[in-house]
């Protein structure tokens, strides 16, 4: 659902009345607001994507935070977003068991994941880019497309910030390779995977 000069007070208020354990995925952009209900493929690629990030994070003895599908706000900015999940990696010292926070104040995360970019209404990116978050993973169509944050737009990028070591395109290449073994033998799979690079940078 795509709504148009949607008030940022509003905006808020719907934030409120939907609560903390809210299904459905919002973002706002300067007056559109966008609602999402997420559907099982999705959602799939989102869990198993987000497991993949923790997993090599803990291959490679990495600190982290997640704060999966946590509404980022910027109310000057006129920007509020959703992601699929979001993550601290280079700031993960300054927000380390925090859980409140102010983009005024505290950091972005270092690095959000999109899922299906390409079937919302809303573009993301521009969002993202008020929000100021670093680094954007997105998949779609069995791709992972690396994006950075480079004087206020994303570019698309060869290598990860958070793991400059890993060639992060062939993820999915490992997911859809063992996919139908089940989500313990693939997060399995994906931490050998990651370990194989942890001695070569």
């Amino acid at each position: 659902m795509l709504l148009h000069n949607v008030s940022w007070q509003q905006f808020e208020a719907l934030l409120q009345d939907l609560g903390d354990h809210r299904a459905a995925r919002v973002a706002y952009d300067r007056g559109t607001l966008e609602i999402m209900t997420p559907f099982p493929g999705h959602e799939y690629y989102k869990e198993v994507l987000s497991d993949a990030t923790k997993d090599i994070a803990d291959a490679l003895d990495r600190d982290y935070e997640s704060y999966g599908s946590t509404t980022w706000r910027r109310k000057i900015k006129e920007a509020g977003l959703g992601p699929d999940n979001c993550f601290y990696f280079q700031n993960e010292s300054l927000v380390r068991g925090k859980l409140e926070f102010d983009l005024d104040r505290d950091p972005s995360p270092d690095l959000s994941l999109e899922i299906d970019l390409t079937r919302k209404s809303l573009n993301r990116l521009p969002i993202y880019a008020r929000l100021g978050v670093p680094e954007l993973w997105c998949y779609d169509d069995g791709e992972i497309t690396i994006y950075h944050l480079q004087e206020g737009e994303y570019v698309e990028a060869a290598q990860s910030l958070v793991f400059p070591e890993l060639p992060i395109q062939s993820l999915p290449y490992v997911i859809e390779e063992h996919r139908q073994q089940g989500r313990r033998v693939l997060r399995q799979a994906i931490r050998e995977w990651a370990k194989t690079y942890r001695t070569t940078f």
